[in-house]
C-alpha cells in the first residue's frame, strides 16, 4: 500500500509544464515500483536462501530471541504512548493551531529570482568570490533588461515542448512590407510613443523608421521614402533578413526593469507592454496595415518569467493532484474513510508545515523548492500509512485505545529505524561542496522529521480519541468479508494477532480520556483549522485589492529640503535622492511650481530636479554637478516661477528616481540660515497628453565652465553632449 501510493504521489508531478520537474517525477515514481518490485521479489528469496544456508551459524539467535521486543519497541510502547495518550486532546489542539498557522505562513511563499551558476557554491568558495570580483570591476552600474517589438514574423510555436530536441520553423508575415510608406510612418510614431513611456522604457537604441527619417532628412529628401531603392541604401539598425530573404524589422529598446527584479515586477512590465501592444495592433488593424496589426514584444527575461510561476503553480497543482491520488489509493488499499481521511490530513500539515519552514527561512520560490514541493506528498505519506495500515490490521472488536497502542508496538520501531537510515544518508549531503545538494539533503532531514513528528504523536492521538471502531468507516469487499465471516467460524485467530507483540502492550494501562473531552479537542480543532483557512482567504482577498491599486492617482508631487541649516559658504551645492514614483508607472508633468522658504529669496539661487537611475543619500549631500543623472524633470532658477504647459502638453516622468540640486547663494556667509523647506511641487496627471514633450540636455564644457555672456543676440558655446535623449 505505501509503495504503491507514494509511487502515485510522484506520477502527480506528470502534469509539470516544466520538463525537468516532469521528467523528475515520473522516474521517481517508476523507482519506487521497481523498488516494490525487488522486495516482493528479490528480497524474500535472498531471506531464505540466507536462512537455510546461514541460519544456524555465526552465532544465529533462537526462534525465541528473535520474537523478543527490542528496546526501542519497549521504550514506545510501555513510556511513549501512555505518556501520550494522557496528552491526547492537548497534542491534537496543537498539531491543529500549528496547521492553521502553516497555512498562513506556507502561502506567502514568494517567487525565486533567476538561478544563476555562481548560486552553487558557499559565499567562502573561492569560485564565488572570484565571480563576484569580476562583476564589480565590470559592472558599475546597474543592469537593465532589454525588450523588442517584432514585425514580419507570426508568434506560432510549431515545436513540440515536450522534446527538447524538437525545433521550431519560422512562419513569415507576408502581409508586412516595411517599404509601405503607410508602416514607415506608423513605426515612426510607434516609437515615439515608446520613448513617452518613462515609466516602461528608458532609452530607445535601435528604430529603423526614425533611423530612415534622420537619414533622408539629412539628405534633403522627404520621409516617408516612396521607393525601396531609398532605404535600401540607407543603414537601418533592426533590419533583418531571413534565408530566403524575407526582412522582417525588430525595435529595441532598455526597460527600467532592472535585470535582479523579482517575478512580479517582470510579469507587472511585462502585462503594461502587452498592453502597449494590443493599442498599437488595434490601431495598426484601424489604419489598414494588417502587416503590422500582428507585431509583438519579446525579451529573454520572459522566459524566465513563465519558468518561475510555472513552477509555482505546477508544483501547487501536482501537489494537489498527487494528494488527489493518494486519497484513491489509499482507499483502495485501506478501504476505511475514517483512517484514510485522517491520513491525507496529516500529509497536507506536514506539507504546509515545511513550506512554512521555507519561508521563514527565508527562501523562495526556485529551483530547489520547487523540486522539494512535488516530493512532498511523495516522502510523507510513507510513515502515516504505515501507522493507519497497522491499526486497520488489529481485529475490530478491540478497543480504538487499544488498537493505537498495539500498532505502536508493531510497526513504531520499524517507522523510527526507517526515519533514521534515511536521515543518516541525507547528513552526507550537508557535508558537500555544492549548495544545491547541501539544501537538498537539509530539506530531506526536515521532511523525514516533521514527518516522525507528525505521525508518531498527531496521528496516534487522533487515532486514540476519534479512530474507527466495530468496522466504523470500512468499505469492504463483499466477497472478502464472507471469507473473513468463514475464518472466524471455523475459529482462526484474527490477522491482526501477535503474541510477542500483545504480551508486550498486555501489561500497559492506558490511561481513560473522557468523552466531553474528546468532543472539545475536536471541536477546538476543527476551529483552529477554519479560523486558520478564514485569515488566509482574508489576507488572499486584501492582497488582491492592493495589487488593484498599483497606481494610485497623483495629481501633485513635493521635493523639498526640510530643515536645513545652510552652510556659511558663498556659493554651495547640496543634493537630496528620493524614490516616490511607484515601480511601473507613468505619470505627465503639467507644470511644477517652486516652493521658497520665506526670508530665503536670492539666498535659494537655482533648483534642479534630476531623473537618476542611483540613490545616494536621503540626507543632503554636497554635489556640483550629477554625473549619474539620465534626464532633467523640471527647473528653477531666481526670477522664475510658476510653469504650466499647455492644455494637451506634458512631459512623462516614471522609471527612474530622483535628485534635487539645489544651489545656496550666501554672500555673507551667514551661518544662522535655515531652510526650513524649500524645493519643487511637480503638477502631475495620469492621462496620456495629445503631445509629449522632450529635452536634450547640454553637458559640461570641456574646461569646466559654461558661461553665456550676457546682452548678446547670439553666443557660440563649446559643450558635450549627453548620448541620450
Amino acid at each position: 500500500a505505501t509503495s504503491v501510493t507514494t509511487a502515485g504521489a510522484f506520477f502527480g508531478n506528470a502534469i509539470s509544464d516544466i520538463p525537468p520537474l516532469r521528467l523528475f517525477g515520473v522516474f521517481s515514481g517508476f523507482m519506487v515500483l521497481a523498488d516494490l518490485l525487488l522486495t516482493i521479489t528479490l528480497l524474500p528469496s535472498i531471506l531464505v536462501l540466507q536462512h537455510r544456508w546461514f541460519g544456524q551459524c555465526c552465532g544465529g539467535k533462537s526462534s525465541g530471541d528473535i520474537n523478543s521486543p527490542r528496546a526501542l519497541e519497549r521504550f514506545l510502547t510501555q513510556r511513549f504512548a501512555p505518556c501520550l495518550f494522557k496528552l491526547a486532546p492537548f497534542v491534537v489542539i496543537l498539531f491543529a493551531v500549528v496547521t492553521g498557522v502553516a497555512l498562513n505562513i506556507a502561502l506567502e511563499i514568494k517567487p525565486g529570482a533567476q538561478f544563476h551558476e555562481a548560486e552553487l557554491f558557499p559565499p567562502d568558495h573561492a569560485q564565488l568570490r572570484a565571480y563576484n570580483a569580476m562583476q564589480d570591476m565590470t559592472n558599475q552600474e546597474p543592469e537593465y533588461v532589454y525588450a523588442f517589438i517584432v514585425y514580419g514574423i507570426t508568434p506560432t510555436d510549431t515545436g513540440d515542448f515536450n522534446n527538447p530536441s524538437s525545433e521550431t520553423e519560422v512562419e513569415w508575415d507576408t502581409d508586412f512590407d516595411l517599404y509601405a510608406p503607410e508602416a514607415q510612418e506608423f513605426t515612426a510614431e510607434l516609437c515615439d510613443d515608446l520613448l513617452a513611456q518613462r515609466g516602461m522604457v528608458r532609452r530607445l537604441d535601435t528604430c529603423w523608421a526614425q533611423q530612415a527619417k534622420s537619414s533622408l532628412l539629412t539628405m534633403g529628401e522627404a520621409f516617408p521614402a516612396t521607393s525601396q531603392y531609398q532605404l535600401d541604401r540607407l543603414y537601418l539598425p533592426g533590419v533583418r533578413r531571413g534565408d530566403d530573404g524575407h526582412k522582417w524589422v525588430e525595435i529595441m529598446f532598455q526597460t527600467t526593469l532592472l535585470a535582479t527584479a523579482q517575478v512580479s515586477e517582470i510579469r507587472a512590465l511585462y502585462d503594461q507592454l502587452e498592453a502597449l501592444m494590443e493599442k498599437w495592433n488595434a490601431e495598426a488593424k484601424h489604419r489598414g496595415l494588417l502587416g503590422l496589426s500582428r507585431g509583438f514584444q519579446t525579451s529573454y527575461k520572459w522566459r524566465f518569467m513563465s519558468t518561475i510561476e510555472n513552477m509555482a503553480t505546477t508544483c501547487i497543482s501536482a501537489a494537489c493532484i498527487s494528494t488527489l491520488v493518494v486519497l484513491v489509493m489509499l482507499l483502495i488499499t485501506m478501504r476505511n474513510v475514517v483512517v484514510v481521511a485522517l491520513v491525507v490530513l496529516h500529509v497536507i500539515a506536514i506539507c504546509l508545515t515545511l513550506m512554512a519552514c521555507f519561508v521563514l527561512e527565508g527562501r523562495k520560490l526556485g529551483v530547489l523548492e520547487s523540486i522539494a514541493a512535488t516530493l512532498l506528498v511523495g516522502l510523507s505519506v510513507d510513515y502515516l500509512v504505515h501507522v493507519g495500515t497497522a491499526y486497520l490490521e488489529e481485529p475490530d472488536e478491540v478497543p480504538r485505545e487499544r488498537r493505537t497502542l498495539n500498532a505502536i508496538a508493531h510497526i513504531g520501531g520499524s517507522v523510527v529505524a526507517s526515519s533514521a537510515t534515511t536521515v543518516i544518508s541525507a547528513i552526507f549531503l550537508c557535508f558537500g561542496t555544492i549548495t544545491f545538494f547541501v539544501a537538498f539533503g537539509r530539506f530531506v532531514i526536515g521532511m523525514i522529521f516533521l514527518s516522525l513528528i507528525f505521525t508518531l504523536v498527531s496521528l496516534t492521538s487522533c487515532l486514540y480519541l476519534c479512530g474507527p471502531e466495530n468496522g466504523c468507516g470500512s468499505l469492504r469487499c463483499w466477497r472478502r468479508s464472507k471469507a473473513v465471516q468463514a475464518e472466524e467460524a471455523n475459529g482462526a485467530e484474527p490477522s491482526g494477532s501477535d503474541d510477542a507483540a500483545d504480551a508486550l502492550t498486555s501489561t500497559v494501562v492506558l490511561p481513560p480520556v473522557p468523552p466531553c473531552r474528546k468532543i472539545a479537542a475536536g471541536v477546538l480543532a476543527t476551529c483552529a483549522l477554519l479560523l486558520g483557512g478564514g485569515i488566509r482567504l482574508g489576507l488572499s482577498l486584501s492582497h488582491s485589492e492592493e495589487q488593484l491599486a498599483a497606481c494610485p492617482t497623483l495629481t501633485e508631487l513635493e521635493f523639498t529640503f526640510n530643515e536645513y541649516a545652510i552652510a556659511p559658504e558663498k556659493d554651495s551645492y547640496r543634493c537630496r535622492d528620493y524614490d516616490k514614483l511607484p515601480s511601473g508607472c507613468t505619470y505627465y508633468v503639467t507644470g511644477w511650481e517652486p516652493i521658497v522658504t520665506d526670508g530665503l529669496a536670492g539666498i535659494v539661487h537655482h533648483m534642479i530636479l534630476f531623473a537618476t537611475d542611483t540613490s545616494k543619500s536621503q540626507c543632503p549631500y554636497t554635489c556640483f554637478d550629477m554625473p549619474t543623472a539620465v534626464g532633467i524633470d523640471a527647473a528653477w532658477a531666481v526670477g522664475g516661477g510658476l510653469v504650466a504647459f499647455p492644455d494637451g502638453v506634458a512631459y512623462p516622468i516614471g522609471g527612474h528616481k530622483h535628485a534635487l540640486q539645489m544651489h545656496y547663494y550666501n554672500p555673507s556667509m551667514d551661518s544662522s540660515l535655515v531652510d526650513v523647506r524649500s524645493g519643487i511641487k511637480l503638477k502631475l496627471s495620469s492621462k496620456p497628453p495629445t503631445h509629449s514633450l522632450k529635452n536634450i540636455i547640454i553637458g559640461l564644457h570641456p574646461l569646466g565652465g559654461l558661461y553665456i555672456e550676457p546682452w548678446r543676440d547670439n553666443t557660440t558655446v563649446f559643450a558635450e553632449c549627453t548620448p541620450k535623449l
